[in-house]
């Protein structure tokens, strides 16, 4: 009698399709939400007085497009295909925001919220959020300078 690999297992290369796709959309929202973010950045970079806020607010809104664009494409390189599921964040509502401020709670949620978006046992996607987070750490420390 011939048992083969699917009657003994599930093959665990088979997609589980509601974890995933539940997954796919989580990841796009948290995309989504940082690029929403870069905008209102970029927004406070333009309206601000002061000369070192305007340039560690460039320094972030840079750096963070191309970090956010780097996890979103090594994400669907892990899943093997798009994401879906991407949302409009309203940026209205940050652009009179006080910028350390604003990083800080940025930052805060990345570090919070990580791991409800991309799994703890991926080292490859944690180490690029974990560069994500010190965009803001750095933008931070330069905000806080007098």
């Amino acid at each position: 009698m011939d048992i083969k690999f699917k009657d003994k297992m599930k093959n665990p290369l088979e997609k589980e399709s509601k974890k995933e796709e539940k997954s796919k959309t989580s990841v796009a929202e948290f995309i989504s939400y940082l690029f929403a973010c870069r905008n209102a950045i970029h927004i406070l970079h333009l309206k601000t007085n002061s000369y070192a806020t305007h340039k560690a607010l460039n320094q972030v809104y840079e750096e963070l497009l191309s970090k956010t664009d780097d996890i979103a494409e090594l994400w669907q390189g892990v899943i093997g295909e798009h994401l879906s599921g991407y949302k409009d964040f309203p940026v209205a509502k940050y652009e009179n925001s006080d910028p350390l401020t604003y990083l800080t709670e940025i930052r805060d949620y990345i570090r919070k919220d990580r791991y409800n978006h991309f799994p703890k046992d991926n080292s490859p996607i944690q180490n690029e959020l974990d560069d994500l987070e010190n965009i803001f750490n750095k933008g931070i420390y330069l905000l806080s300078l007098k």
